[in-house]
This record gives structure tokens, C-alpha cells and sequence, in this order.
């Protein structure tokens, strides 16, 4: 990855000595559309012997366009890792600001696309729009190629069961709890990563210790309840169960995360693990008392064993 703080003052000499071939956005999610795309840059680059180029901002552009910038999926580091893996050889992170923000569609291209790219061909999304004001769309793409010299090619959105897939669909899928939904729309298992934070020792005293993330506002999270769940840590993989809620049952009112591993004892606060999101099993509910909640805990155990040692959870996994 290169992370751009002036794209203005940027120079490359490979990128002007071979050229590039580019596709541009946020790619939040990195879901089954965004991998379609950047899948054919890639082969094409390979094919060509030009630069397969995926171009993203930091920050958001609506962060800096509308102070509004939606909640996100993942962020950038994540973002990243998912785009390598489909075989594009570089990332370019262009630091979004007011003066990006304000160029005409014909100015981006000319000034960014062209003049610091080399960039010889673009694959956009026919709902793909930039400049300002998202004042450029395929159709005017098309009309500036031919002043530049480069070539341009199109995919239409990408529909599952009927539905395009999506970020803002996939967010709204995690916020609802439907996380097999959001997994078949990123063809990838949905995942929080973050360091265990101290916690109430609860779990413990009731015989099942959890480990705890805090969740940041910035992010999508799925909705109160327990998940069946995979936990990455120090590349070993575990079955496990999830609770995000504020734990009613004692009062509490912080949102957070607790995940209990199977077969699990090691201390590992402010160490970092993955949460892989697999499945909703029930709602948050407010028990009686502790006893009560236990006895819930026991069958959620036995159930989210079942489901994880499913066939197709087990294939699932090997996408991770």
C-alpha cells in the first residue's frame, strides 16, 4: 500500500515507464461486486504488462464533502488486505481533501489519472460518478477518453437474488443481524478485529470466560444478540459464541462485544483477535437472574456447536 498525502507532488517512475490500469472507489467491504472488478483489472494487467492499479481515499470523501460519511464495514487496513488478495500489485491510498474535492471530473483525470498514473485504461461500474459534485459518470469517462487517449470499459452492478449487491445493502444486512445474508453478499465471513479489553471478570465466575472488545462508533455493528462465531488468534482458529449487547440481565448500559472460546483458558488481554461472524441464534434477552442465563448459555453452547461443525461452515472457513 501507498499512502498519498499530496497526490500532486507524487512521482513514480515504474507507473510512468509501464502504465496502469485502474478501477477507483471506497470499496467498502470489499463485497462480491468490488471483487468482480478488481479481479478483471488484475487479470488484464497481467495480460497487458501494465500496473494493475486499485485507487482509494482516506478519508472518507464524504467525511470531508458532507461531514456525513456513512458507518463503515471495515476499515482501511482491512480494506487493503481484502483488495491484495484478488492479485492487484498495487494499492494507491490518496489522501481525500478539499482540493480533490472540488476538481471537475475532467480535471481528476487529467491531473491525477493521466498526468501522475500513466493510466492507460479504467474499469469503473456503469453507477460509477466522480468530481465535484459527482458531476462525472461512464458516459462523460467515455467522451474525455478520447482526449486522453485511454480506454474504458464498464460492468454492470452485480445482483443476488435479485439484489444488487452492495455496501450500504451489507451494512444494513449486519445492522439487522442477518449475518449469512451479509457473508453470501461479501463472499468472505464478516469479521471485527481488536485488542481484548478488561472486563468484568462475570463470565468467569459463572464458568464461562469471555474475551471483550470494545466497538467503535465508526463501524457498522450487528445487532444485539449471540452469534455463532470462529476467533482468529495467533493464527489458530476456535469455535466460540458472541454476545454484543449492554447485558440487561445485570444492569448494564455499554454497548460491547464478549466472545467465549471453545476448549479455551489462556489470559489474553490486550492481545488482538478476529471475531468471525457466522450466524445469529437469539436476540439479547434480560434473564431473571444469573442462574437463569446460564442455564441459556448452555444450550447456546450446544447449539453453536452444532452449527459450526456443519459442512458448509467448515467449507466457509477456508475463505477466511
Amino acid at each position: 500500500m501507498s499512502f498519498i498525502k499530496d497526490i500532486f507532488n507524487f512521482n513514480s517512475k515504474l507507473l510512468k515507464k509501464r502504465g496502469s490500469i485502474v478501477t477507483i472507489g471506497v470499496f467498502d467491504g470489499v463485497h462480491r461486486g468490488h471483487q468482480e472488478i478488481i479481479k478483471r483489472v488484475a487479470a488484464e494487467g497481467n495480460f497487458k504488462g501494465l500496473i494493475s492499479l486499485v485507487i482509494t481515499f482516506y478519508p472518507h470523501p464524504l467525511q470531508v464533502i458532507s461531514k456525513n460519511s456513512p458507518l463503515l464495514i471495515y476499515n482501511l487496513e482491512k480494506r487493503i488486505k481484502l483488495i491484495k488478495k484478488l492479485g492487484i500489485k498495487k494499492v494507491l491510498v490518496i489522501n481525500f481533501n478539499p482540493v480533490i474535492a472540488t476538481l471537475s471530473p475532467e480535471d481528476f483525470v487529467s491531473q491525477i489519472l493521466i498526468d501522475k498514473l500513466n493510466m492507460k485504461k479504467i474499469w469503473v461500474g456503469t453507477d460509477h460518478t466522480f468530481g465535484i459534485k459527482k458531476g462525472g459518470d461512464f458516459s462523460l469517462l467515455k467522451e474525455i477518453s478520447q482526449k486522453y487517449s485511454f480506454e474504458v470499459e464498464s460492468i454492470s452492478p452485480l445482483k443476488i437474488d435479485k439484489e444488487v449487491v452492495c455496501s450500504s445493502v451489507i451494512r444494513k444486512s449486519i445492522s439487522e443481524g442477518e449475518i449469512k445474508k451479509a457473508n453470501k453478499l461479501l463472499n468472505h465471513i464478516y469479521r471485527i478485529t481488536g485488542k481484548v479489553a478488561a472486563g468484568s471478570k462475570r463470565g468467569a465466575k459463572m464458568g464461562y470466560p469471555t474475551a471483550n472488545l470494545l466497538l467503535e462508533k465508526e463501524f457498522v455493528i450487528p445487532s444485539q444478540g449471540e452469534y455463532a462465531t470462529f476467533v482468529k488468534y495467533k493464527n489458530k482458529y476456535y469455535q466460540s459464541f458472541t454476545n454484543i449487547g449492554i447485558r440487561p440481565t445485570f444492569k448494564e448500559q455499554n454497548l460491547i462485544l464478549e466472545t467465549h472460546l471453545f476448549n479455551f483458558s489462556k489470559d489474553i488481554y490486550q492481545e488482538t483477535i478476529t471475531v468471525y461472524f457466522i450466524e445469529k441464534i437469539r436476540p439479547e434477552f434480560c434473564f431473571p437472574n444469573g442462574q437463569e442465563l446460564i442455564k441459556q448459555i448452555e444450550k447456546d453452547k450446544i447449539l453453536v456447536s452444532e452449527i459450526l461443525n456443519r459442512d458448509d461452515y467448515l467449507s466457509l472457513m477456508k475463505k477466511i
